[in-house]
């Protein structure tokens, strides 16, 4: 499609594994540091979960980062932006104006095993504007203007009058979906 895409991964191995995975691919660049919601470089601490805790590494403001890569790109867009941000995932998410960049897929580490981190991280994004779609140790977000394309692909079959009309998810209890039908 043409997407340019930013990938952040602090953690050497990962790295050597995005660049094997992406040798082909002109329209990645993968940023191999942390980045901070600092204004500043600072050092930071990461988790790679299962290896170790609480690494400290230099990182970059990740606003800097972003903007270094965009001003490189046509029209200053990122389409796609993936944050490997190792224990920092909300605050990262919380400094970043994806606006800014015209970003359409946005994907972000979580620790999922902390059900009040993911909630607040949907929180940020749908504050911000991005839905998410998908959950996988990462969570894929889309612009929320943009989830009917995400989620429905009309075949040709279909009628061309065909709307569907795509809302906010609500976090609700699955159990009182069943007791409003009854």
């Amino acid at each position: 499609m043409g997407w340019r895409a930013l990938l952040v991964e602090p953690y050497p191995p990962a790295v050597k594994n995005l660049e094997e995975n992406l040798q082909e691919n002109r329209l990645t660049k993968i940023v191999p540091y942390a980045v901070s919601a600092e204004d500043s470089c600072s050092k930071v601490k990461i988790n790679w979960h299962g290896v170790f805790e609480g690494l400290e590494v230099e990182a970059k403001p990740v606003m800097q980062v972003l903007r270094e890569f965009a001003a490189q790109q046509p029209g200053g867009k990122i389409s796609i932006i993936k944050i490997d941000i190792d224990g920092m995932d909300n605050e990262i998410a919380s400094a970043i104006d994806f606006s800014e960049f015209e970003t359409r897929l946005v994907i972000l580490e979580i620790d999922s095993s902390n059900i009040k981190i993911l909630t607040d991280q949907s929180e940020i994004m749908l504050l911000k504007g991005y839905v998410p779609i998908l959950h996988s140790g990462n969570v894929y977000y889309c612009r929320r203007e943009d989830l009917e394309q995400w989620l429905f692909v009309p075949r040709k079959s279909q009628s061309a009058s065909l709307t569907v009309i795509a809302k906010t998810p609500k976090y609700e209890n699955p159990a009182s979906r069943h007791s409003e039908r009854r």
